[in-house]
């Protein structure tokens, strides 16, 4: 479980420092490499769960990683994979 919550808590991280990165006005490529880091970190999490997990928080692990592969995919106006 620990490891699940520390995958979860670097994802959230990465997520965090893109987005107070964009408040600020850094540069572009400073963004899209913390989204893609917080991505990393959540496909971790989900194949994580997917071996010691439950159905339901397999489930909402696959939401959560989709949700960060979107955030990811709109900051880089990738629109078709934003939407899938």
């Amino acid at each position: 479980v620990n490891i699940l919550l520390y995958l979860l808590v670097q994802s959230e991280r990465a997520w965090a420092q893109a987005n107070q990165s964009s408040k600020e006005y850094q540069k572009r490529q400073v963004i899209l490499k913390r989204l893609k880091r917080a991505t990393k970190w959540a496909d971790m999490l989900l194949q994580k769960a997917q071996v010691a997990c439950d159905p339901t928080s397999i489930q909402e692990c696959q939401a959560y990683a989709a949700w960060m592969k979107a955030n990811f995919a709109l900051e880089k106006l990738d629109y078709a994979v934003s939407a899938s």
